[in-house]
């Protein structure tokens, strides 16, 4: 399925992935592939999905927000996230 996460400046993630583990104001959810419609709100917190081939993300930490799951689609509107860096450089 497909995950895009926008943020207020830009697209942020376009990703292919497996599923996608959020923290929702309700309490943490995790979306799988052919997963029913629905909108919800989401709380500030760590956005984890797996790839494709298996490998899961580091946490990537988003602002409050919106997610919207439609025709194998996650789509998450955040005010700003951060994404860890791949191989943090050491000074």
């Amino acid at each position: 399925m497909k995950l895009k996460i926008l943020t207020t400046d830009a697209l942020a993630l376009d990703e292919e992935v497996s599923s996608v583990t959020l923290p929702g104001t309700e309490g943490e959810m995790t979306i799988l592939p052919h997963h029913t419609a629905m909108v919800a709100t989401l709380k500030k917190g760590n956005l984890r999905y797996r790839h494709l081939h298996g490998k899961e993300s580091k946490p990537i930490i988003i602002d409050e927000g919106v997610v919207e799951v439609y025709k194998d689609t996650v789509l998450i509107l955040t005010k700003s996230l951060q994404i860890p860096e791949a191989n943090p450089s050491h000074h």
